[in-house]
């Protein structure tokens, strides 16, 4: 059974935020995992931060490669 998560991400720039979505999107082409995330808008993932749900496992090993991306305890 899938363990279903919401995580949320902060970036320090811009770039570590399109860096992290061209990544998920990519993995998410290719996965069999179950997760969303977004929002797709620079502006919006300023403010909001970047969520990601689901059966987010393989999702956080890609992510925790980018540089100026972390994760929140929010």
């Amino acid at each position: 059974m899938q363990e279903t998560q919401t995580l949320r991400y902060r970036g320090v720039m811009r770039f570590a935020y399109s860096v992290a979505l061209l990544h998920l999107m990519e993995y998410a082409r290719y996965s069999k995992d179950h997760f969303e995330f977004g929002p797709m808008d620079l502006d919006a993932l300023e403010d909001q931060g970047l969520v990601v749900s689901g059966d987010v496992s393989g999702a956080v090993k890609v992510l925790e490669g980018i540089p100026g991306l972390y994760l929140t305890d929010e």
